[in-house]
Formats: C-alpha cells, structure tokens, sequence
C-alpha cells in the first residue's frame, strides 16, 4: 500500500487545518481556561487527527481492494464520530458540566464505537468479497461456451 500520495498529503494538510483552526478558536475564545478545558480540547483534536487518518485509510484500502461497503459505512461512521465527539466537547468547554473522568469515559467509548465499527465493516467487506467471487465462479462454471461447430 502506497502511504505518500496527492490524496493522502492533500488529507494530512486537510487535517492541519482543521486542527490549526481549532487551536485558533479555543485560545481565542475561552479566555479562562481550566484543565476541563485542555481535556475536551485534546479530544477535539483526537477527533480530528482520528476522523482524517481513518478517511486517508479507507481511501487507501478502497482502491487497493474496491471496498464499497467499507467507504460507505466507514465514512459515515468517522463523519458521525466527529459530529458527535465535538458536540460533547463543546458542551464541555460551555461547562455543562466539570467531571474530566466523565468527558474521557465518554470519548473513549466514541472511540471504541467508531473502530469496533470500522473493524466490523471490513470483516464483512471481506466476507462479500468471498461470495462474490463463489457466485462468479459458479457462473463461470455453469456458463455454456460459445464456439462454432
């Protein structure tokens, strides 16, 4: 698998963005920062680094393998991580509420949602992948030959 590529510098600058932004907004916008803070600040970051290695990752499995089932609910899945990842987040830095223990529990089982998912996706990419190619055998082998007599 080929790691440096247009697509996958284009995805890191993507992510550097997005990261530098959110670094930007923070410490412009939460003028008394305390440890709650830095934490839900980290997971938005980790949301972010997360959600772009994993899209530079499918991509590269998808055209390596032709995994459809895997882009599209892999995709989905890290878009509705981050969505979600950041909207706790936030809620945290509003100071719903101050539990650090809570902000990291809640995370990290985001975390272990989206890649549980993402690993189940690609066993079952796998596994249709093998019966594509049994259905496709077994037609070839039952397809009369065409030729002239």
């Amino acid at each position: 698998m080929e790691i440096i590529t247009k697509r996958n510098i284009l995805g890191v600058i993507i992510m550097l963005i997005a990261v530098g932004v959110t670094l930007m907004v923070f410490f412009s916008a939460v003028k008394e920062r305390e440890t709650i803070h830095y934490v839900a600040l980290m997971f938005m970051v980790l949301a972010e680094v997360i959600t772009a290695g994993g899209i530079i990752l499918i991509g590269n499995y998808h055209r390596k393998t032709s995994a459809a089932l895997l882009v599209a609910g892999g995709f989905s899945a890290l878009i509705i991580y981050i969505i979600v990842s950041l909207v706790v987040s936030i809620v945290f830095l509003a100071g719903i509420s101050t539990s650090i223990t809570l902000l990291a529990n809640i995370q990290v089982i985001l975390i272990a949602i989206v890649a549980v998912t993402v690993i189940l996706l690609t066993m079952a990419n796998k596994h249709a992948k093998k019966q594509d190619a049994k259905v496709a055998e077994a037609r070839d082998s039952h397809t009369p030959k065409r030729g002239g007599i």
